[in-house]
């Protein structure tokens, strides 16, 4: 992490506009939609996201998708009494429980499916997430062809996606100027990692190893829980 370099990096100009459009968009939009969730992974985007959701309204509620293995595969405890100690945060633990009731058990660890079901299963009619251009192809697609401002009929749901233009220098400018505390793995794997609250049926083996290359210790203690992971360490 070169922390001069994000330090630098928010005294741009072209930073510094863009942040400025960023609050006005979420701002104006939660004029809009008063009525709406932060979703939110504590990952990097998603605090950032979160911090600025909250600077412009504080009492905007936060869905955190858990599962049994949250707690263990990182400082999500740490970070979560931090956001509570700043701002009083009232945290919505979503688990796959009512999926599972609905449609039954899901084979794996977790699937994307159940996740984006689970957090829009509830009675709010807009959400923010911090989703970017810069991430992957697929985000890339999707917001140039709907927008920051997109309503999924999936869900019946509008998706707000303030970052959309953000880039990994623009993410960490704000997290080094405003001094927000960030996971374990950015630390330990680099400032580009992708991170997750659980272990992803699409990536096992990617995001068991990711696991164990952060804590040998919490690699162990998920072995426990699920020894058919040892396969993929």
């Amino acid at each position: 992490m070169n922390i001069e370099q994000y330090i630098l990096h928010a005294q741009l100009s072209s930073y510094i506009k863009l942040l400025r459009e960023t609050e006005e968009f979420i701002e104006d939009n939660l004029k809009r939609f008063p009525n709406c969730y932060v979703a939110c992974s504590f990952g990097k985007d998603s605090s950032v996201l979160l911090d600025l959701v909250l600077r412009a309204k504080n009492d905007v509620p936060v869905r955190f998708f858990t599962t049994r293995y949250t707690f263990i595969i990182d400082n999500y405890e740490e970070i979560l009494e931090w956001w509570k100690q700043k701002y009083d945060v009232r945290i919505e633990y979503v688990t796959g429980e009512k999926y599972n009731e609905k449609y039954g058990e899901v084979k794996g660890f977790k699937t994307r499916k159940k996740l984006q079901w689970s957090l829009n299963n509830c009675e709010y009619d807009a959400f923010f997430v911090g989703i970017r251009k810069e991430e992957s192809s697929q985000r890339r697609i999707s917001l140039n062809k709907y927008g920051k401002v997109h309503y999924m009929k999936t869900f019946q749901k509008w998706r707000l996606a303030p970052l959309s233009d953000w880039n990994l220098f623009d993410v960490w400018a704000y997290i080094i100027t405003n001094k927000i505390p960030v996971l374990e793995t950015y630390k330990r794997l680099g400032d580009d990692t992708r991170t997750t609250a659980g272990i992803c049926t699409r990536a096992v083996q990617e995001g068991v190893q990711r696991i164990k290359k952060v804590s040998l210790a919490n690699f162990n203690k998920v072995c426990l829980m699920k020894p058919e992971i040892k396969g993929y360490g």
